[in-house]
């Protein structure tokens, strides 16, 4: 793993691939190539009272994933320019025809 889960230019990655999300707090960021599904979360939520078997709870989400990891489904991250608003609006505005 790269330090910072910063993305590598030029290799195909999760840090560069468009299914990807943002990057969280923890350094992992969601791979929303496939619908969210069923998630085992890693922590005990107690045990169960009759057998004493730790439980784990249940939950629906992406997987995760850190920048430099990769899989078979990558696809180029498409970084698209902000458009100002105003100015599409008044170019809109100008192509129209008159009435």
């Amino acid at each position: 793993m790269n330090q910072g889960n910063i993305p590598l230019v030029g290799i195909e990655n999760c840090g560069n691939c468009q299914f990807a999300g943002n990057i969280d707090n923890q350094g992992t960021m969601p791979c929303r190539r496939m619908p969210p599904t069923r998630l085992l979360v890693p922590t005990p939520a107690g045990k169960d009272p009759r057998t004493g078997v730790p439980l784990f709870p249940i939950d629906a989400g992406w997987p995760q994933v850190n920048s430099d990891s990769w899989c078979g489904e990558w696809k180029r991250k498409i970084h698209l320019a902000k458009i100002d608003e105003v100015g599409l609006a008044a170019e809109v505005a100008n192509k129209m025809p008159a009435t």
